[in-house]
């Protein structure tokens, strides 16, 4: 039984694996191979800001499909509309006030990350698991190919390779979509479920928008709040020890992620408190075992490939224990984001938001401080520390509401 069930998610999985593997590959490549820390830098900057900022233009979208797949049906004109919108008051923003002053760039590039983001959550709430990961993935497959070409065979350039990558992505996805669409519109055209209006998919998909704005922030939250302080070197030496001591903890994070949501909202008799505390067990002995992998790897690759780069202690341990958190932070993720009810999931969502405004704001009153890199490190594992904790003690709360 359950070795049929693994052999179902074979290719799922075996897309993720190849796209989360190239994306933190490019990375490395990046890393190793380019010695002007400006342009490190500015790579670590478009990456972590493309991957917020089309989230934020999707505005919870991916989410509330998944909590009301049955009111796809009524909104999606007014999210793709949304989107769009969005994109372009985004890339005017970015054009002004971000290190990288190019609108064209931005709209492009958001548009098309944008509308891969909204067809993965379409097919994975459809259950058309292997065709939402390639909407997911391809494009950081191509992305890493077009790197490798790049750097080795021609010229680097950060903004060309992420507008190719993400639209030559769409055109093959176009050709998939095309061939299968019988199967994931036939979903949304049948599924049966609780009524919900269009009022209601839109009220808490603007909760969400909070939610996957401060979740994304958070994800890039040391990288963001350097570049934007402008400290390159700081900058490229945390992507640097990024690269190397979190791949192993993103890929499984990832994957638990997008298994255990749907899992959960398919199977929501079953949650009970018992459940939930061999799960929080089960969760921080597993983190344990990834972390100590993890640097154990990643000391040994840094010392090898980074020469350029000195090793910092600090940097390795606090991304560990943003490791573990991050790992602990799945369980509210689903419990609370996919089943939860609608007054404790956005309780929860304002409370992460009010965590991420206080610390940014800390920083940004502290920004002249001698040691404000190591106040951004320190900021990074207490946002993701009191995510995950206040995110299980929400957990048992909602569990309480609705028995």
């Amino acid at each position: 039984m359950l070795a049929n069930r693994l052999l179902k998610l074979l290719p799922s999985l075996s897309i993720y694996f190849i796209g989360m593997g190239a994306f933190l590959l490019s990375d490395f490549l990046v890393v190793k191979n380019i010695e002007d820390v400006g342009i490190v830098s500015n790579w670590a900057f478009i990456k972590s800001t493309l991957v917020l900022v089309a989230v934020v233009a999707v505005f919870g979208a991916e989410q509330s499909i998944l909590k009301y797949p049955q009111g796809l049906k009524k909104v999606y004109k007014i999210i793709i509309g949304r989107t769009f919108i969005l994109s372009l008051i985004i890339s005017a923003f970015l054009s002004f006030y971000s290190p990288v002053k190019d609108f064209m760039f931005w709209l492009i590039s958001i548009v098309g990350l944008a509308f891969t983001i909204i067809f993965y959550s379409v097919l994975r709430t459809s259950l058309n698991l292997s065709l939402s990961q390639l909407c997911q993935n391809l494009w950081k497959f191509i992305l890493l190919v077009l790197v490798f070409y790049t750097i080795f065979y021609g010229e680097f350039d950060a903004k060309s390779v992420y507008v190719f990558s993400i639209y030559f992505s769409i055109l093959i996805l176009s050709f998939f979509l095309v061939l299968s669409k019988d199967s994931w519109l036939n979903y949304y055209k049948n599924h049966t479920g609780n009524h919900v209006d269009k009022k209601a998919v839109l009220s808490i998909s603007n909760y969400f928008i909070v939610s996957a704005l401060t979740l994304n922030f958070s994800a890039n939250f040391e990288q963001l709040i350097l570049n934007f302080l402008n400290l390159k070197y700081e900058s490229a030496l945390f992507l640097a020890h990024t690269s190397v001591f979190f791949p192993l903890v993103l890929i499984l994070n990832g994957v638990l992620g997008f298994y255990l949501g749907p899992y959960v909202k398919n199977n929501e008799n079953k949650i009970n408190s018992g459940l939930i505390t061999k799960s929080i067990l089960i969760m921080s002995l597993v983190s344990l075992v990834l972390c100590s992998l993890s640097f154990l790897i990643g000391y040994f690759i840094f010392k090898k490939y980074y020469s350029q780069y000195e090793f910092n202690i600090f940097i390795t341990f606090s991304l560990l224990l943003v490791g573990y958190f991050r790992m602990l932070y799945l369980i509210p993720s689903c419990l609370v984001g996919v089943i939860g009810s609608d007054k404790i999931t956005k309780r929860y969502i304002l409370n992460n938001f009010l965590i991420v405004v206080v610390l940014l704001v800390m920083l940004l009153v502290g920004r002249s401080i001698d040691n404000i890199f190591y106040a951004v490190i320190i900021a990074g594992v207490i946002n993701w520390a009191l995510r995950a904790l206040t995110g299980i003690y929400y957990s048992y709360v909602n569990l309480q509401k609705v028995s």
